[in-house]
């Protein structure tokens, strides 16, 4: 019986050896784009948090499927009836599947949902803290508190995980791109399809061929050592760990080793050629392997849609984007510390600079185009363009910077003006509101990257 089950660990140990590189398998997807929509299911789930229009024939029905899933406390005293605050039953499993499926997703070098967590740290419960904060400034005129429960009647949507893909015409995301949640890792069957590998061959079921010569040679190694200890002690044959009879694969093996000594005792020089010969056919072998370097090559299907319309796109247009820098140094008759708060002449020259830029056009023809018909635009056409710009900081907007006031008593000129805002969104541009009453951030609705 000790017999039996040291080999049944034996076996364990080279199941353990093949499943683990065969599901450890390095493969990069069509997930282009920025990185906050490499995550398909993240953009899905947080859909459903969206608010949805109702027309004035649904409008009763939707109250009522409203007051079923939530409590709507309304304000007291008021001649007009207005919603203070609504507290919503949301079930457990959405709301963490919600959480979980948006928390790794990064934006412009930090996590996107630093923007939604109170005191910018990610975590489950300033996420749900900030969504429900009623703040007037950003458009959140109610109060919002969610009851996390198990109630089979409260909002309950299916999440999708993050190795699946939101729609049938949407490619599923890499795997080291998603979480380590093992719930979220089991299902691993009939994935990254259209994904590239890092290193790619063209020998058919070689990995196949490697594995079983793998496990032959550990199983080899493994037999050859435990017969090693029965060998030192013959007259302990029960501290021996494999026994398969009366030593006759013992003996075919030691007949092995010592004819594999005479024919390279005998014929040293046939033996070296063969070696050097195996050895010419294993570096040959480097030629069917080819490394992708390039980062667009890595992260994209040679084959994919995306990366079609882009190579149509560049060999007629040219490339998709430009990014354009330009800079302002100061006059060499000018002392390096002329700029303080009283003149302000130097960002007047910067905000005009920023105006002649945004008016550019060219005309071809009876059409004329400008800026706002190129640039790119994060948020949509809502929205402006994304100039990186220390005048983004103030929207672009020469009034916004003059007019940066407090009214409040204990009001400091050196601690409440323009230049302090600007200095505290250099240092931390992810601040909605500052003690100055503006947003760091920029009129294309994001943070400005000071690089």
């Amino acid at each position: 019986m000790r017999g039996w089950m040291r080999l049944v660990t034996v076996l364990s140990c080279l199941l353990l050896v093949y499943f683990v590189p065969c599901h450890s398998k390095c493969v990069m997807t069509e997930c282009d784009g920025e990185t906050d929509s490499s995550h398909p299911p993240c953009k899905t789930n947080a859909s459903s948090f969206q608010p949805i229009t109702v027309t004035r024939s649904k409008h009763p029905k939707y109250i009522a499927r409203l007051k079923s899933i939530a409590l709507i406390y309304y304000k007291k005293k008021t001649k007009h009836k207005s919603v203070e605050k609504i507290e919503f039953k949301v079930n457990r499993d959405f709301a963490e599947g919600l959480y979980t499926s948006c928390k790794n997703t990064w934006a412009s070098q930090n996590l996107a949902l630093s923007f939604l967590s109170l005191g910018s740290k990610v975590s489950y419960e300033n996420f749900y803290g900030f969504m429900g904060r009623k703040d007037p400034s950003v458009n959140i005129p109610m109060h919002t508190n969610f009851e996390f429960t198990r109630d089979k009647k409260a909002m309950n949507i299916p999440t999708t995980p993050c190795h699946k893909p939101a729609n049938p015409q949407t490619p599923a995301c890499g795997i080291i791109d998603c979480p380590l949640e093992s719930y979220q890792l089991l299902d691993l069957s009939e994935m990254e399809t259209r994904g590239v590998r890092v290193f790619e061959h063209q020998i058919k079921y070689f990995e196949w061929f490697l594995r079983l010569c793998g496990c032959f040679t550990l199983t080899m190694i493994l037999i050859f050592a435990l017969k090693y200890s029965c060998h030192r002690s013959p007259t302990a044959s029960e501290n021996c760990y494999v026994d398969f009879g009366p030593g006759s694969l013992e003996v075919q093996f030691e007949h092995l080793c010592v004819q594999y000594a005479q024919v390279v005792i005998h014929q040293p020089l046939k033996c070296v050629f063969l070696g050097l010969f195996v050895a010419s056919l294993c570096c040959f072998g480097n030629v069917w392997f080819h490394s992708l370097t390039h980062s667009i090559d890595q992260v994209s299907a040679a084959d994919g849609e995306t990366r079609r319309h882009q190579k149509t796109f560049i060999e007629t247009f040219g490339p998709t984007h430009r990014i354009e820098q330009v800079f302002m140094t100061f006059p060499p008759s000018m002392p390096e510390n002329f700029l303080n708060q009283d003149d302000t002449h130097f960002f007047d020259e910067m905000f005009q600079l920023i105006n002649r830029i945004q008016n550019l056009t060219v005309f071809q023809g009876d059409s004329k185009f400008s800026l706002d018909d190129i640039c790119y635009r994060p948020l949509g056409k809502t929205k402006g363009c994304a100039i990186m710009s220390p005048t983004n900081y103030f929207q672009n907007n020469w009034n916004t910077f003059v007019n940066v006031e407090d009214n409040e008593e204990d009001f400091d000129y050196n601690e409440h003006n323009p230049f302090t805002h600007l200095k505290h969104c250099i240092f931390h541009p992810f601040t909605v509101k500052t003690p100055t009453g503006l947003s760091c951030f920029g009129e294309f609705g994001g943070p400005i990257d000071r690089r």
